[in-house]
Order: structure tokens, then C-alpha cells, then sequence
């Protein structure tokens, strides 16, 4: 079983548009899911992903909510599409294998990358095989975690794999200091991102402010967003790498994360 803040979405980047009429209860594109127009819940099975908590709604707005406009918040990629791909319960459990299914969906439709603010489990193979299955297409952005630990010493999945598509993303707050609470290791966190007191989207069209290293691993995939629409012929690889290589660096980072930075500003 899967344990850790509770994230219904796994928010992805897709696209999809969902218009009036397209619930025909038909797989018209024989993916192998019925009416998935806006992603799927794996854990119940079906077509409606909704956000019963507020977790992966915050994700969500701080990805790709749409600026200069007045309203709420700004994303860091404001013409982003995103698909919802729900795994957990609304109280933050699930299991490994709905967790696969749903990497597995996110790369075999062509969704290049996922966020994935979760967390909590032992190593699992077939989970590393399924990210694996997307080394040439998918990043999979991951929370390094916010239990004070040193992920070098104790790994924290999904963060901790060792696939060289993984983006493990540190907290640092408005400071630039290392977020008291999260996770680090020199060999295995890449990089930082704010996330703490950070303002995004809830349930409801509402906005609250909540901190993690879950709020961290969005502006990593924004920013992974933004770099790829000005250089689309780049890999997925090379986009890691040029964040990577980007980074704003931060003494609170240094020697603690791969890159000794945080995403760049």
C-alpha cells in the first residue's frame, strides 16, 4: 500500500479536450478506456477523476493556472494542458499496482510529463519498469519528501528510483533556505523548488496555501513544460538536463542535492 499526503491527481500533461456530447460510452480511440477525456481514476475504475480532497487541485494551479487575467493564481506554464490521473483515495491511500496503471496510461498515451506528489512504499520492480517504459519519452517529476530524512540513506519512493527519467524535487522556502521539512541527498535529489506557504487552486473554485515538498515538484514540471514549448526538438532527457544545468544555485542546497540549486526564477 501506498501512504503519504494525500493525492487523489497525478497531474499530467495531455492533449485532450473534452466537449458536450463525447460520453458515448464508447473507446473510440481503443486506448482501453472509456470517455477518458479529462484522465481516469484508477482507483474506482472510471472517468470522473475528481479531487474529493483539495491536494491534487493545488498541484494542478501551480503547473498551469492561467495568468494575467485577474483571477486567482498564475501557474508557471499558462498554456499547459493537464489531464487528472487519480490513484489514491481522498484520504491519501492506494495501492502499487493502480499506481503503475496509471504511469503506464500517462506514457502510453503520450503525456511527456507527470507529476507525481506521493509517496510511501518499499521498492518496487515493477513500478521502476513502468517508468522505465518511458526513458525516451516521459519525465516523471517526483516529491523528494517531508519527513526530514536523507533519501541517500533511506530511500523515498517514487523519488528515490533510479531511473534517469526521475526528477526528484526538493522544498526550499521564500528565503531560499532548505524547507525545515523536506527531504534531501546529494545523489538522490535533483534539485529544489519553493514550497512552502505556496497559494494555488482548491476544490470549489476556491485558493488556500499549503507547503511540501508535493507543492515543490509542480513548479519543476511547469518550468519542464515552459523550456520544452520554446525547444520542442529537445528530448526528455535533454529538458531534465537543462533544468538541471540551470538551476539558480542556493548555499542551503549545496552538497545536499545533485544540482546545488533550485528551479531558476
Amino acid at each position: 500500500m501506498l501512504a503519504g499526503t494525500p493525492n487523489p491527481l497525478c497531474t499530467t500533461i495531455q492533449l485532450r479536450t473534452q466537449h458536450p456530447g463525447d460520453d458515448d460510452g464508447i473507446d473510440n480511440d481503443g486506448n482501453g478506456y472509456i470517455d477518458d477525456f479529462v484522465g481516469w481514476d484508477f482507483r474506482n475504475n472510471d472517468n470522473n477523476p475528481y479531487d474529493g480532497h483539495y491536494h491534487g487541485t493545488h498541484v494542478a494551479g501551480t503547473v498551469g493556472a492561467k495568468g494575467n487575467n485577474g483571477i486567482g493564481v498564475a501557474g508557471v506554464c499558462w498554456e499547459v494542458q493537464l489531464a487528472a490521473l487519480k490513484f489514491l483515495s481522498d484520504g491519501g491511500n492506494g495501492n502499487t499496482m493502480d499506481a503503475i496503471e496509471a504511469v503506464n496510461y500517462a506514457i502510453n498515451n503520450g503525456m511527456p510529463i507527470s507529476n507525481n506528489s506521493w509517496g510511501g512504499g518499499a521498492f518496487s520492480q515493477a513500478l521502476y519498469d513502468a517508468i522505465q517504459n518511458g526513458i525516451d519519452s516521459h519525465l516523471f517529476v517526483a516529491a523528494a519528501g517531508n519527513w526530514y530524512s536523507d533519501n541517500d540513506a533511506i530511500p523515498f519512493y517514487p523519488a528515490s528510483y533510479e531511473n534517469d527519467n526521475v526528477i526528484a524535487v526538493a522544498a526550499t522556502d521564500r528565503f531560499d533556505n532548505k524547507a525545515s521539512f523536506s527531504h534531501h541527498g546529494l545523489t538522490s535529489v535533483d534539485l529544489g523548488a519553493p514550497g512552502v506557504d505556496i497559494w494555488s487552486c482548491f476544490p470549489g473554485n476556491n485558493y488556500n496555501s499549503i507547503s511540501g515538498t508535493s507543492m515543490a515538484a509542480p513548479h519543476v514540471v511547469g518550468a519542464c513544460a515552459l523550456l520544452w514549448s520554446r525547444c520542442a526538438d529537445k528530448t526528455n532527457l535533454e529538458i531534465k538536463t537543462g533544468i538541471l544545468n540551470t538551476v539558480d544555485p542556493l548555499a542551503a542546497l549545496d552538497g545536499i542535492t545533485v544540482s546545488g540549486g533550485t528551479v531558476e526564477s
